[in-house]
């Protein structure tokens, strides 16, 4: 991976919280979208 982690570990507190809260809810987003999706594959 590669990025600015030098900027990152020094983030605020807040941004870091914000930041999870966005990663949390696209990976919970896509799980629920996989699992409603494997209704149309079972038929």
């Amino acid at each position: 991976m590669a990025g600015d982690w030098e900027n990152v570990l020094t983030a605020e507190e807040s941004v870091m919280q914000e930041a999870g809260r966005l990663i949390t809810d696209t990976v919970t987003w896509h799980l629920e979208r996989s699992v409603r999706s494997l209704h149309y594959v079972e038929r």
